[in-house]
């Protein structure tokens, strides 16, 4: 009885951190509370196609290859770099901001990253609304990076980042 007790809770325990380890992909985020005379809460904020609950060695070989894409060109076995912790703490905070202004459009901005994964500075390329803009800037200059790498090596490199706000 006592190995069959044993062997029950080591299959649960196997099944729980493969589910745990197995959480679906997230593409933005939905509004904290749903819309006067609705119980659905629409997305504010969508990623342009990779989850924002990934590290970038959480992403799949697609999710790599669209990253990829957004370069003009990477060598097989280089990597650009990425958000250390994943896009959602920033996606997070811009949040906090979109609540307020209640915006809709485009987002892009391309972060310099150094080859240790510190942000140097940040472009702006789409939208004009200059707080939401500054509280983005803040925020991504704040982000620890995966630095890319570069015929194995690490590198300075570009980080496009876009998000769609919706309203």
């Amino acid at each position: 009885m006592r190995r069959w007790l044993v062997l029950a809770c080591s299959c649960c325990l196997v099944a729980y951190s493969t589910l745990a380890h197995t959480s679906e992909s997230e593409y933005g985020l939905k509004e904290s509370l749903p819309s006067a005379g609705s119980s659905i809460r629409k997305y504010v904020l969508k990623s342009p196609g990779l989850p924002i609950n990934k590290k970038y060695q959480e992403l799949t070989d697609d999710e790599r290859r669209l990253l990829n894409q957004k370069y003009d060109h990477v060598n097989a076995g280089d990597e650009p770099p990425f958000p250390a912790n994943g896009l959602k703490p920033i996606y997070l905070e811009i949040l906090k901001t979109q609540e307020k202004l209640r915006l809709s459009g485009t987002l892009a901005l391309v972060v310099a990253v150094d080859s240790s994964g510190h942000p140097t500075a940040v472009k702006r390329a789409l939208m004009d609304d200059s707080e939401l803009t500054d509280a983005v800037e803040t925020t991504l200059m704040q982000t620890t990076f995966k630095p890319a790498i570069c015929s194995g090596s690490p590198c300075s490199m570009d980080f496009p980042f876009q998000v769609e706000l919706v309203r």
